[in-house]
């Protein structure tokens, strides 16, 4: 998203009500959203795994259900990240709620089965969620520096993802190990710039809340926290999937 059309995105919410809001606030719904649906996504993990209740949705399903189960959310997805600034909140938030849910069940389901499987231990399991931690906390760090030039990040996103697509091609005619590994490896770094991207629209929304927080519906304050604790559990839950596979491999 780019800094112009930032303030721009939700000007055509219908103001009834209006608080006074302030970028704590903001940080403050934001951060208890991600927080809530990270708390599904590891819990979903923990209860998958010890009730083994994905190799049971594996073996219990043919390969039509399994498809349906995966890409229909996956179309959805994609829909929903072209329109979604488009809509009004009593669309947007139960919509964003719904797919965290989903993102939540399809990594749920994929670490549990690389655990039972690859037999991670106790501590890889612990770093698989932690070491996203640490990556956000290091963009959210960079995303405060003086001076960034976030048209840099964007610049270097995409360079990492023509990387990304130009290594999975090269995987497709090529088994190797270091062609895993360099895919591992740049999609990480993808998700890291996107975290700093975000981060930095993060402190963006928040100037705009304070700018204009009295001014401010609750629908839109609710609408752009959504919005921005989607976007951070998103990128965390695909750190969390590429941290599994790492383990997963040794």
């Amino acid at each position: 998203m780019s800094e112009q059309n930032l303030e721009n995105n939700y000007s055509n919410l219908r103001i009834k009500k209006t608080y006074s809001y302030t970028a704590s606030k903001y940080y403050g719904f934001t951060f208890l959203i991600f927080a809530i649906a990270s708390a599904i996504l590891v819990l979903g993990v923990y209860l998958f795994t010890y009730f083994n209740v994905a190799n049971r949705i594996v073996m219990a399903s043919d390969i039509s259900v399994l498809s349906i189960i995966f890409f229909v959310p996956l179309i959805l997805l994609f829909i929903f990240s072209f329109f979604r600034h488009k809509m009004p909140p009593k669309v947007f938030i139960p919509i964003s709620i719904f797919l965290m849910l989903v993102i939540s069940f399809w990594i749920s389901t994929i670490v549990s089965l690389l655990i039972i499987y690859t037999s991670i231990d106790l501590n890889n399991i612990i770093l698989i969620f932690f070491i996203p931690v640490a990556f956000m906390l290091l963009a959210g760090v960079t995303a405060w520096i003086p001076g960034l030039k976030i048209s840099k990040a964007y610049n270097l996103l995409l360079i990492g993802t023509i990387a990304v697509f130009v290594t999975l091609i090269v995987g497709y005619f090529v088994t190797s190990n270091w062609v895993n590994t360099a895919i591992l490896t740049l999609m990480t770094i993808v998700y890291f710039l996107m975290s700093v991207i975000e981060m930095y629209v993060l402190k963006k929304r928040a100037k705009y809340v304070s700018q204009i927080g009295g001014r401010m519906p609750l629908g839109e304050l609710l609408l752009i926290s959504f919005d921005s604790a989607f976007n951070l559990f998103y990128i965390y839950a695909m750190l969390v999937y590429y941290a599994a596979l790492l383990f997963g491999k040794r």
